[in-house]
């Protein structure tokens, strides 16, 4: 709740100087690197509940456009909910007449994997499975995040051999985007994404997309380029 906070409000919780991004361009189009241009943002004053409120107020009015939740949340203890426990919830929230377009479960790694019969991959595979399954009965998008292998720590770009645990993960999606940052470009709050797998389209793996975010106000894509 914190991030959604500074995110709506585009302020930190505490006063400090941020960085704000303000223009991205690649250095040239072989390089896989990007040039950031900030500028300083200071905020001398804690950032307030009427100011918060505010903000959300204003979200509320000029974007989502309506009194209604567009946005749940449901928090769980690690390793205590499954998946039959995310569908059970959303069964409450149907009956109530709230239909999502979107699934962000964060994150599948930490997801009470107990199953009967099942042990180590297969029970990773069957939670995958089981995701797979929300978005074919909800007819919407189901978004998680997983870990990559060990030897990604030290690769430039990441691509399907840096699975962990299960390479079947990879089936059950219809796309998987890679998230690669450089010690250089974590300073500079620089991700790289690239298609690790894509069901439905050509891709690239070496194709990336830069993105600079600004992590103090919670939002980790401001600006972008190809």
């Amino acid at each position: 709740m914190r991030r959604f906070i500074e995110r709506v409000s585009k302020q930190p919780m505490s006063k400090r100087k941020i960085k704000y991004p303000i223009r991205i361009k690649r250095k040239s189009k072989k390089s896989h690197f990007a040039r950031v241009h900030r500028k300083i943002k200071r905020f001398d004053k804690r950032l307030s509940w009427k100011r918060a409120k505010e903000s959300c107020r204003e979200v509320m009015r000029k974007k989502i456009k309506s009194k209604k939740p567009y946005f749940k949340l449901s928090c769980h203890f690690n390793s205590t909910l499954k998946i039959e426990g995310i569908r059970s919830i959303l069964q409450d929230w149907e009956k109530t007449g709230w239909i999502p377009d979107v699934i962000v479960i964060d994150y599948a790694d930490i997801l009470d994997m107990s199953h009967p019969g099942l042990e180590g991959r297969d029970l990773i595979n069957q939670i995958w499975k089981q995701m797979r399954s929300l978005s074919q009965k909800y007819h919407c998008l189901v978004v998680t995040a997983t870990q990559a292998d060990a030897k990604s720590y030290g690769k430039e770009l990441i691509t399907i051999s840096n699975f962990s645990e299960d390479k079947r993960k990879a089936a059950h999606v219809t796309g998987m985007v890679g998230i690669n940052q450089t010690p250089d470009e974590k300073e500079k709050e620089l991700q790289r994404l690239n298609w690790v797998a894509l069901r439905e389209a050509w891709f690239s793996e070496t194709k990336c997309v830069h993105v600079a975010g600004c992590l103090s106000i919670a939002n980790t894509a401001i600006k972008s380029c190809w």
